[in-house]
């Protein structure tokens, strides 16, 4: 989310890049911090009471697949393909509860904990949703255990001593070195005699440490074990050791768990959010511990664990083995049996290898288990755990093997299939090479055989849930399966599969009304919570039913997963109600914060950063067994809070946002919640990225997004301070690289910015709105290399993005902004009006969308047909409402006296809004009107600011105001009949205000150069089918009212020259237009037209208001309140001297008379000389060292405006007038140096040298040196609009070209020049010689007078352009001009010069001033742009451009017209209403107008409206 505007882009949205982006603001995007738990209800306001619940102090919650963070990994970048890439060590408990079942156990077998997957977690990462993939944007590992993890490197070495007491009944073993020969021909196990080799981790070595790589350094090692004499089994073909350790350093350690986030907003500011698809439980792991039967004479005990086939501990997920064993019946060797019947020394050895796997010593639970396996290869629990802790060490084919010989054994073990699926899902997630190695020597089943690793996974999966169809934990990691491949319905089908089994409800009772009707998220909760009541009854009614396997936990993180699932079908509706079944599982009362929550009103904070920083502490202290503060109950809370937010819901979504942190705090929930509060409390929005980087100092988007809130608040080095910290920590974070780009291109450090640009987009090339503020960037600073390419780039990319967003609702937002437009050549009109229409759809959307907002409301018939035309029981306040249909507020009454106008800006300040509008409020009638100004920034306490407020009847400053508060104060309380919008699509604005219908009729002017497209079309081509409304038979507008909904902006005043009354969608033509056609019978548009315009449709029509033409130029200004000469003494003094007067100047003599001044009257001859006298002095400041006679063309314009057509034109202009310069401003500096380059290639070294650069003045310095030039050349592209105004008031004459007929920012200068009068008829000399044949090509009536001004500076045509100025600066001649004829003492004297009425420059080598006290002549220029220079200073004063009383009453004018013709339609459109609900018969005048124009013309001011 914008170049042109000036603001960052927040870390939104789609890529909000939706949301937002949408003037230039900056991206934001959620991030986990550590997991924290939190023990206590007592500050948790919506906890609610449950008697009935269940304990579960047993178990240690450890991990959350949700909301836990660590350091982030910073530099990756892949791309994961819907969640199912995953490193080779699974979770040891894979199921959706993601912790580890610690259980304590009597007996003298002390305490183990009983898991069910490897226990190395990682951090969850932060994803964006890319092209409908997930991309992982940081990873890290997590360590959860006190045991040391060892490093991702590791080795085969050595047992370490550590180890020697396992062995007490055994002589304490010693080390040795085993040559690779000997033990080729060994049994596995790794205790062979006295000695023992074992696998181990070390930090730093990556070889056998029993010498084999210093003895047998090329070797390859085989391991192979023994069963019985003639069964070997191939352990593991390593190559090369260090070659094993490198595959597997980056597969053991960081195993890609999908962590969900809540969604970020759309792109505005490029905000550190992304959206995304909630991400799911992928976690995949071997599975262990479930009851096998026993023998009833037998018992034995597991890894401390003691039990019979009664005792049955429900498993979860990962490779794994079972506690109760089988007993063993294959004979054995005397040595093993002796073994054997020492069951104590056995049982100690399985608990200490089940205690050394629990805390990842896996080296040395595979040496103990290897001897175990040994003594007893039919040992059920113990192939189990061996083939778990070899899929830990990453030897896949040693655990299928393990998992294969159980099912030899028992083919109806489920864990040994489920298992296999775990197995082979690890094996799908390495490369091909490893794959093949890994699989060289598994056996597979025939059916399998050919089978991919992830078709293997599913098969066994399912076997597993066939063999037991309530196997929770195959269920799920089936489920996770099918979600990595984007098969999401048949994941949702198992998970309710498995539901449906465990769940104490039956499937009427579930359903339980939950789906019926149109049920709000209020009535939804509390069936939810009625359901809950039935389940907790039925619970203890049937003595726990199912509750074993279906606890709180799994079923709070079933409804989540399949919440997360539904959310990426994009199930909008059905995933809130499995996110609300989460919550009340766990005993939250969602109804409350739903009861609590106040529409239109954010909630004051429930919880400060400072408590959520306690909560975190306190967490990570005391964790909490409570699966309410838990990180997947806080996820939860924080995955609503967003959909919320998403649906313009902010209060509630504030609400959600803070429970979310009163549970368990993370840095990416203060992210969001501050990337929310930023447009409504920016000083809290701060406090929340402050206290997120508290949670995770390294939180790139936290950096991110408060740089973005630190600028909005002016502090702009401190936002680039964080921007910087955000790239420092990660240098390819192209979010932080595109907002700090922002913020120096607005500093006007443009290539810096450029650079930047450039490295957002190596990092991610289809960033499309970095790509865009990069071409925006480079046409700032006139960097013209492949800018053909990337313009038509540019439509390419919005034709795409316009096609596509037809069929999303609300209708995507192209990247390019209704700004952006302005300086895109390559777009269409078409394009044009849509990228307006679609920036307005979203506008109305908002609105829509918004908690506060009342809704449009229907007809009073069509209520009356909701209630089945019982009129008694249609409610009070919806049949009120109807009444004033389709308004959402009661419409103010008609005026009677006053017309009540309201302005809304945020530019009442130090802007050139307010510099060109100061004076209209002031300058209304208050018999008729009474002015309302509403500002939407706060004071800077400049005089315009406090003109404009002490000059309305009413000012309110509401820029701290919430959307609500405006809109109600506009229509309730001011009753604002005329609500006028001063920003458009322009920064500050809050165009929310009109799309809620504040006001009955609405306007826009002066702030945007082009329409708002906030009005309904028909375009079926270009848009869809949308029809719109038309225009009813009974030749009635009703379409006015009708499509109401839709149009927030009414009227857009205008003029003709900058707004063809053509191009206004739905006004009706006199004649078809025609277009030449090429040899294809296609239409051929010149260029700058906009088509086809055709009567039948709106294809390439671009005005969505009707218009209302003012009489001559729509654009106002002040200069003549505001902007008017000050004295010079200096020239006054020379004036006084010359024409010998103390206090005024005296007469002109009549040898002072030139010719062309003939007509003037006295007082004319002496302004103008005061103003020959000024200029020449100003030219001399400004250019001290150019000859006297140098033709001064200029172009005040910023670069960004200066395209290479114009450019080269300008070049062509100073080749032809070779005593001239072209005058421009370093605006911004960076382009200086490009464009001389330009030159150099196209004119040569010599023109390019009379390319003259200045810096930009103050507003005061700009007006006036304005005459310093002698033509201004103005832009095509977009023309000089305030700047036209300011060049015209100096006396300069402007040469522009309105290149676009549909782009009203190309047409403005013109209509600025068209209202500048024509030539004084007193000049009979020159007057018939000054009517221009020419002129614009437009069909107006008011232009056929061929003595207009503006025929002599608007053209049609590049080439026309630079004849024009050709002619204007050869026409220029200078020479000497008597000024007075006497000294003081009546003596005549004499110039410096010898005869100086026929000298020439040459006797002048400096440029010439007056400096004698009472000079008798100037060096002065004539020629057509002379008299036309000089006829524009002297009359400018009664010219329409500059009387802005005159603007002010022809807008009052119009205003009049449309109050009358809204409250005439207004009453009209009641009454059929109200006919249409009493079923009376309307009669239909047939003989209406069926072609009414949309627009209003308004006369200008006469004589008699003068009195």
């Amino acid at each position: 989310m914008s170049i042109l505007m000036h603001e960052p882009i927040p870390v939104t949205s789609e890529i909000q890049m939706q949301q937002s982006l949408t003037q230039n603001e900056p991206l934001r995007e959620g991030n986990y911090s550590k997991r924290d738990r939190r023990d206590s209800a007592s500050a948790f306001p919506y906890r609610k009471h449950n008697p009935n619940r269940i304990s579960q102090s047993n178990i240690i919650p450890y991990n959350s697949v949700q909301n836990t963070e660590n350091t982030l990994k910073r530099n990756s970048t892949e791309i994961l393909p819907a969640a199912s890439k995953r490193n080779s060590i699974p979770f040891f408990k894979l199921s959706l509860e993601d912790h580890i079942q610690q259980t304590n156990l009597n007996g003298n077998m002390g305490i183990s904990q009983v898991t069910s997957e490897p226990i190395q977690q990682q951090q969850p990462q932060l994803f964006k949703n890319n092209n409908n993939q997930i991309q992982q944007l940081q990873t890290t590992t997590l360590i959860h255990s006190n045991a040391t993890l060892p490093e991702r490197s590791f080795s085969l070495s050595g047992f370490h001593h550590t180890q020697n007491n396992l062995f007490n009944a055994i002589e304490n073993p010693r080390i040795k070195s085993i040559p690779s020969d000997e033990l080729l021909h060994r049994r596995h196990s790794a205790y062979h005699g006295n000695e023992i080799s074992n696998i181990t981790f070390n930090n730093q070595q990556h070889i056998l440490e029993n010498k084999m790589s210093g003895q047998y350094p090329n070797h390859s090692f085989h391991f192979q074990l023994n069963h019985n004499e003639n069964n070997t089994v191939f352990l593991q073909h390593l190559q090369q050791s260090q070659q094993f350790f490198s595959q597997q350093q980056s597969s053991f350690f960081t195993q890609n768990l999908l962590q969900h986030y809540a969604n970020p907003p759309s792109f505005h500011n490029f905000a550190a959010n992304i959206t995304h698809i909630p991400n799911q439980y992928y976690a995949a792991g071997p599975v262990v511990f479930h009851g096998l039967p026993i023998p009833s004479n037998q018992q034995f005990s597991i890894g401390g664990i003691v039990g019979t086939a009664n005792n049955v501990i429900p498993g979860t997920t990962a490779i794994g083995y079972s506690s109760f064993v089988q007993n063993p019946t294959s004979p054995f060797d005397s040595a093993s049996q002796e073994l054997i019947n020492r069951k104590e020394w056995f049982e100690s050895l399985l608990r200490l290898a089940h205690q050394k796997y629990n805390s990842q010593e896996f080296s040395g639970a595979l040496s103990i288990l290897q001897d175990l396996y040994n003594l007893n290869q039919h040992h059920l629990p113990t192939l189990l755990l061996l083939g778990c802790t070899c899929y830990s060490l990453g030897l896949h084919n040693m655990s299928i093997f393990y998992n294969n010989l159980i099912l030899n054994i028992d083919s109806n073990f489920a864990e040994a299939y489920s298992n296999l699926g775990t197995t082979h899902r690890a094996l799908s997630n390495q490369n091909l090479s490893q794959q093949l190695a890994e699989c060289r020597n598994i056996n597979l089943p025939p059916n399998l055989i050919g089978k991919s690793n992830i078709e293997c996974s599913e098969y066994y999966y399912r076997m597993a849930i066939q063999i037991r169809p309530k196997y929770w934990d195959a269920s799920i990691n089936l489920a996770g399966l099918l979600s990595s491949q984007s098969r999401h319905k048949e994941a949702i089908d198992v998970y309710e599969a498995i539901e449906s089994l465990v769940d104490d409800l039956s499937e009427q009772e579930k359903i339980f009304d939950l789906d019926k009707g149109n049920k709000s998220d209020s009535e939804v909760v509390s069936v939810i919570m009625e359901l809950e009541k039935r389940r907790s009854q039925l619970h203890y009614a049937n003595n726990a039913g199912n509750s074993v396997v279906f606890t709180t936990e799994r079923r709070r993180d079933l409804y989540f997963a399949k919440g997360n699932l539904l959310y990426a079908m994009n199930n909008i509706q059905a995933a809130k109600k499995e996110y609300f079944k989460g919550l009340i599982a766990v005993g939250l009362d969602i109804g409350s914060v739903f009861a609590n929550s106040i529409h239109g009103t954010l909630p004051i904070s429930s919880v400060t950063p400072q408590l959520a920083l306690a909560i975190n502490q306190k967490n990570l202290n005391t964790p909490s067994n409570d699966p309410l503060y838990h990180p997947t109950t806080s996820s939860i809370l924080q995955t609503l809070a967003k959909i919320f937010q998403d649906f313009n819901l902010p209060a509630l979504a504030v609400s959600l946002y803070y429970l979310s942190l009163s549970i368990f705090p993370t840095a990416n929930t203060c992210n969001n919640l501050g990337i929310l509060l930023a447009s409504h409390r920016l000083q809290e929005s701060i406090q929340w990225y402050e206290c997120g980087l508290a949670l995770d100092p390294q939180h790139v988007h936290l950096y991110t997004n408060l740089g973005s809130a630190l600028k909005d608040r002016g502090q702009i080095n401190e936002g680039i301070s964080c921007y910087q910290q955000a790239i420092a920590i990660q240098p390819d974070f192209f979010i932080a690289l595109a907002n700090l780009a922002n913020v120096y291109r607005d500093l006007g450090r443009v290539e810096e910015a450029v650079d930047l640009y450039r490295r957002a987009l190596q990092i991610k090339p289809d960033f499309v709105e970095a790509f865009c503020n990069y071409v925006n960037s480079l046409l700032f600073i006139c960097s013209w290399e492949n800018r053909d390419q990337n313009l038509q780039k540019i439509k390419e990319v919005v034709e795409k993005q316009l096609k596509d967003g037809i069929a999303i609702y609300p209708n995507a937002v192209p990247t390019v902004l209704p700004f952006h437009t302005f300086t895109y050549s390559s777009l269409s009109s078409w394009m044009v009006r849509e990228i307006s229409r679609r920036n307005a759809d979203r506008v109305t959307w908002n609105v829509k969308s918004s908690d506060w907002f009342p809704g449009f409301p229907k007809k009073p018939r069509e209520v009356l047909l909701d209630y089945n035309g019982d009129v008694s029981s249609v409610p009070k306040n919806v049949f009120e409402n109807s009444l004033h249909y389709p308004f959402p507020y009661d419409v103010s009454t008609e005026p009677t006296e006053f017309i009540h106008v309201g302005y809304v800006s945020s530019d009442f300040n130090n802007h050139p809004l307010a510099h060109l509008m100061q004076s209209v409020f002031g300058f209304h009638d208050r018999s008729k009107f009474r002015v309302f100004c509403y500002s939407l920034s706060p004071t800077d306490n400049s005089t315009y600011r406090e003109k404009i407020k002490e000059e309305s009847d009413v000012f309110v400053d509401v820029s701290s105001w919430g959307l609500k508060e405006i809109v109600e104060r506009i229509s309730l309380i001011d009753k604002i009949h005329v609500l006028c919008n001063l920003n458009g699509y322009t920064k500050g604005g809050r165009n929310e205000i009109f799309a809620a219908r504040a006001a009955p009729i609405q306007m826009a002017f002066m702030g945007f150069a082009g329409t708002m497209g906030a009005g309904n079309i028909y375009d079926p081509e270009n848009n869809g089918p949308n029809q719109g409304v038309a225009i009813s038979k009974d030749g009635k507008d009703r379409s006015y009212f009708e499509a109401l909904e839709s149009r927030w902006i009414d009227y857009f005043v205008v003029d003709e020259v900058s707004c063809p009354r053509k191009l206004v969608c739905g006004e009706p033509l006199s004649d078809e237009e025609v277009l030449f056609e090429n040899e294809n019978q296609q239409f051929i548009s010149p260029q700058g037209r906009a088509g086809l315009i055709s009567n039948l449709d709106d294809r390439n029509r671009v005005y969505t208001e009707r218009l209302i033409y003012m009489p001559e130029s729509y654009f106002v200004n002040d200069h003549a309140q505001g902007f008017r000469e000050q004295e010079d003494t200096e020239v006054t003094r020379l004036i006084k001297a010359v024409y010998h007067s103390e206090d005024q100047p005296g007469n002109l003599k009549s040898s002072d008379i030139w010719p062309d001044e003939a007509y003037l009257s006295n007082a004319e001859r002496l302004l103008w000389r005061t103003e020959e006298i000024r200029r020449l002095k100003m030219r001399n400041e400004v250019f001290p060292n150019i000859r006297e006679d140098t033709v001064i063309f200029a172009n005040f314009n910023q670069l960004y405006k200066v395209d290479p057509d114009i450019f080269y034109t300008w070049m062509n202009i100073l080749k032809r007038v070779p005593n001239s310069i072209l005058w421009l401003l370093r605006f911004p500096p960076a382009g200086e140096k490009n464009l001389r380059k330009l030159a150099e290639e196209y004119a040569g070294v010599e023109v390019a040298k009379r390319l003259i650069f200045t810096a930009v003045a103050s507003k005061h310095i700009h007006i006036h040196r304005g005459r310093v030039a002698d033509v201004f050349l103005d832009t095509p592209e977009c023309n000089a609009h305030t700047t036209a105004a300011d060049i015209l008031w100096s006396g300069t004459p402007i040469i522009t070209y309105p290149k676009y007929e549909f782009k009203m920012c190309s047409r403005v200068a013109a209509s600025i020049c068209y209202a500048t009068g024509s030539w004084d008829q007193r000049d009979s000399r020159n007057f018939k010689a000054r009517m221009q044949p020419g002129g614009l090509n437009l069909p107006l009536e008011r232009l056929r007078e061929k003595t207009l001004l503006g025929h002599h500076m608007v053209v049609n045509s590049y080439s026309e352009y630079e004849q024009r100025a050709v002619s204007f600066g050869l026409g220029i001649k200078w020479g000497w001009k008597r000024i007075g004829s006497r000294n003081d003492n009546g003596r005549p004297f004499s110039d410096p010069v010898s005869n100086p009425l026929k000298s020439d420059f040459q006797n002048h080598p400096v440029p010439f001033y007056p400096n004698t006290q009472s000079p008798l002549f100037i060096y002065v220029p004539s020629g057509t742009a002379v008299d036309l220079r000089r006829t524009l200073f002297l009359n400018r004063d009664k010219f329409p451009l500059f009387d802005t009383k005159r603007w002010v009453y022809n807008l009052e004018k119009g205003m009049k017209l449309a109050v009358k013709k809204f409250y005439k339609d207004w009453k009209e459109f009641k009454t059929f209403n109200k006919n249409e609900f009493l079923s009376l018969p309307t009669k239909v005048d047939e003989s209406g107008s069926f072609a009414q124009s949309k627009c209003l013309w308004i006369k200008d001011i006469t004589d008699e409206d003068t009195t």
